[in-house]
């Protein structure tokens, strides 16, 4: 999924990089929280996600670990921010009550900039939700939900 932003690059990635306010504006998110940061940066999160608000997943959790690296210098010097996140295993942080635990394969989050005023975001999602569901839900509530991610940034970041 891919999108213009017309607000400076650092601007988003600061937004995308607050867990503690992250859920107050993406909806699709109930809670996130650093479990622990691991050497070289990498942190372990819990993330449970809203039950899907096209109605066709119930909630789902998930603990990953997660790199971010922020730098006005990449990207020809115009900024870049990129999150790699991925499921892992974590014994202090079992299944909760009430979600089911899902498996992000692979979710990666890169805003590039573009000029002073714009910015492109771009997100890759390789996602298991895990239970017992039809490929055909799946597919349909998972594209809903990423439009829905969609509309809360851009409703974040309005054209100016």
């Amino acid at each position: 999924m891919d999108c213009s932003i017309d607000r400076h690059w650092k601007v988003v990635a600061d937004a995308l990089s607050q867990f503690d306010v992250l859920p107050e504006w993406n909806k699709t998110l109930s809670e996130i929280r650093t479990l622990t940061t691991l050497p070289g940066g990498v942190e372990i999160n819990y993330q449970k996600s809203a039950a899907s608000i096209v109605g066709l997943i119930s909630c789902r959790d998930f603990v990953v670990a997660s790199k971010r690296v922020c730098d006005q210098t990449l990207n020809d010097g115009k900024g870049m921010y990129l999150d790699l996140l991925q499921s892992v295993p974590w014994a202090s942080c079992p299944e909760t009550k009430g979600a089911v635990r899902g498996e992000h394969r692979l979710m990666a989050i890169r805003v590039t900039g573009v000029d002073e005023n714009h910015c492109e975001y771009c997100l890759l999602n390789s996602t298991d939700p895990k239970g017992w569901i039809p490929t055909a839900v799946v597919e349909k509530a998972f594209a809903g939900a990423l439009l829905e991610q969609l509309d809360f940034l851009m409703a974040k970041f309005p054209p100016k």
